[in-house]
């Protein structure tokens, strides 16, 4: 099931932090994935892109690899924002919402009593979706607790009613998907990065 909004021109975000196991604030969770073919596959230990990505972007184009039109790099962001029933949900984005997201955070969209809510404007240049006309606005919204000034409260509410976004990463992590990985990059190429990681964890135990 998909646990993620589908961002449609219009909408309009209350975002909400995250709360981490260890009780972190989070207001933006960033994640390294691969899309191979109609799948996502997250990096969640963030060891595996970096080798991976030369690999993509020398080959994805070549006709004779098995990566030929199937496989992609990208940076995903993902926020939790209030719907207008006061349940929790997630969106996802990419460098444009993030920088928006990120330069309105500190006097606007982290202030969780405030109206500042992000306004989506969708447009489609070249076939690709554009958000660079997306703004913060104010507005009203449907506030979930009954005291707002009530940072417990808010608190509750959160570790009580956000997605678990840990278990979807992890369901869906890139050592669990290492049979995929190697019908697309080859044997050879997902044995040597095993064999690097395994020889690097070594040298870290002076073995």
């Amino acid at each position: 099931m998909n646990m993620f909004h589908q961002i449609q021109d219009g909408d309009t975000f209350k975002l909400i932090p995250q709360i981490s196991k260890d009780g972190n604030i989070l207001w933006i969770r960033e994640m390294d994935c691969l899309f191979i073919e109609n799948n996502i596959i997250y990096d969640v230990d963030s060891k595996w892109m970096g080798k991976l990505k030369s690999i993509i972007y020398k080959d994805k184009y070549n006709q004779s690899s098995p990566m030929y039109n199937k496989v992609n790099y990208s940076k995903r962001y993902y926020c939790n924002f209030i719907d207008k029933t006061g349940s929790i949900k997630t969106f996802t984005f990419g460098r444009t919402l993030h920088k928006i997201i990120v330069e309105n955070l500190p006097d606007k969209l982290a202030n969780i009593r405030s109206n500042y809510q992000l306004h989506i404007s969708l447009e489609i240049k070249s076939n690709y979706p554009s958000y660079d006309k997306s703004s913060v606005i104010e507005t009203d919204w449907f506030c979930p607790v009954s005291d707002l000034d009530n940072q417990q409260e808010w608190m509750d509410f959160i570790k009580n009613n956000s997605p678990d976004l840990d278990i979807l990463f992890k369901q869906k992590d890139i050592k669990y998907h290492l049979k995929e990985l190697s019908e697309v990059f080859g044997g050879d190429v997902i044995s040597e990065i095993i064999s690097s990681d395994r020889n690097e964890k070594l040298n870290q135990l002076g073995v």
